[in-house]
């Protein structure tokens, strides 16, 4: 007699049915256990992709969405062209809006790049609210941008259009001769890198596309295939002809002035070497002194190695140098001479700033779609330091952040030169 039969004939029916309910609890409780325990996972790893897939999403929409306002600040010069400034009112209205968010989301970028330890509550919030303000943003725009394509299929103005396209080819054609007709019109290839030729290179280019494209929308006038989409693109090449032109004599300004620029910079770092050699002689404190013998011995270096043919490089290098030497000597100057020191070097370290964050723009604006989030990132901020210290009342304050500018700037610079070569 097996084991079940023995049951039944000890326990009778009533127990049959408890024994029998028992082990269907015990099938039911084992299945459901089955499906109910998944296998133990790492601790926090869904979370941590999530976060992630929110950053690069955020990262995304950020290179987008400064592309796009770069694209509508174009759309709106065209729009001014064609339609006037009351028509077009409502549309710059939402280009100042939509800078106001990115502003707002590249400051959140910043403060999720910075060293400044963030909890992934934070790093998933300002994710998200970098999304959200970037998608307002394109969202707004892309309505104007929508309405102007729609204006420009009426085709009543195509013809004095099509003039006035021309008429901005030839004068940017004109602009490009002039440039290039002397030997003083080129910057130096060695102080302005990748200025002289790929630029002018990059220029030609636009202007035979918006030859190309004028010629064709001249061939289509009068007939049943829309024009205006053609003629907005030649003016499209054209500006852009234009504005890479501006960038290649903002260049070549920069580089002369940097060469004027480098021997009053010189004497300036030989005054600040005299200065910091009497406080470190009169300072007691042996590692106060051992701080500033390290930035003495770091700005004579940079002095060593000034190389004139790149005057701007020089500076920036003598800059920094000098700037950790200044930094050095914190502790050992008093607040009226750091005051007035400060004051001294405030303009200079305004203007390269300024200098530092329009060679990066202009980087930026020439390979658009090849600059990623990081380098448009530490451009914004760079931005928001400058304002920072031209507000600044304290001139210490603002020296800082006029340096935390060029320094971002710098840094911007170089990330998008990366993301260009990589990408």
């Amino acid at each position: 007699m097996d084991i079940f039969s023995a049951l039944i004939t000890a326990l009778g029916t009533v127990g049959v049915l408890a024994v029998a309910g028992t082990v269907t609890a015990v099938i039911v409780i084992a299945r459901r256990s089955r499906f109910k325990a998944p296998r133990p996972s790492v601790a926090g790893a869904p979370e941590r992709e999530s976060i992630r897939s929110l950053e690069l999403d955020a990262g995304s929409a950020l290179v987008r969405v400064d592309d796009l306002i770069h694209d509508a600040e174009d759309e709106l010069g065209f729009a001014l062209a064609q339609f006037g400034e009351r028509e077009t009112r409502d549309f710059a209205q939402a280009i100042g809006e939509a800078k106001r968010d990115v502003r707002e989301a590249f400051a959140l970028k910043q403060r999720l790049d910075d060293a400044v330890p963030d909890t992934d509550r934070q790093q998933r919030d300002w994710n998200r609210r970098i999304l959200v303000l970037c998608a307002a943003a394109e969202a707004a725009l892309g309505e104007h941008e929508r309405d102007f394509e729609a204006r420009r299929r009426r085709e009543s103005s195509a013809p004095a259009d099509l003039e006035r396209v021309r008429d901005r080819i030839t004068a940017t054609r004109a602009r490009l001769e002039a440039l290039g007709a002397g030997p003083d019109a080129v910057p130096d290839a060695g102080a302005v890198p990748d200025v002289a030729g790929p630029r002018f290179a990059q220029v030609e280019r636009l202007l035979a596309e918006a030859d190309d494209t004028a010629n064709r929308a001249e061939g289509l006038l009068g007939g049943r295939e829309p024009v205006s989409p053609l003629i907005w693109q030649a003016e499209r090449n054209a500006t852009a002809a234009d504005r890479a032109l501006d960038a290649i004599q903002r260049a070549e300004q920069d580089a002369r002035r940097a060469t004027a620029e480098l021997g009053t910079f010189i004497a300036r770092a030989r005054d600040n070497l005299s200065e910091a050699k009497l406080e470190r002689d009169r300072n007691p404190d042996p590692d106060q002194r051992d701080s500033v013998n390290a930035a003495i011995a770091e700005v004579e270096d940079e002095l060593a190695a000034v190389d004139h043919n790149e005057a701007r490089a020089s500076i920036d290098r003598l800059h920094r140098a000098v700037d950790r030497l200044d930094t050095a000597l914190a502790g050992a100057r008093s607040a009226e001479r750091r005051l007035a020191q400060a004051r001294d070097a405030l303009d200079g370290a305004l203007h390269q700033a300024v200098s530092r964050i329009a060679a990066a723009t202009d980087f930026i604006a020439a390979h658009r779609g090849r600059v990623g989030p990081d380098a448009r990132t530490r451009l914004a901020e760079a931005e928001r330091q400058l304002d920072l210290a031209r507000a600044e009342a304290d001139p210490v304050a603002a020296l800082d952040a006029a340096r935390r500018a060029s320094t971002r700037a710098i840094d911007a610079d170089a990330l998008a030169r990366y993301d260009a070569l990589h990408r």
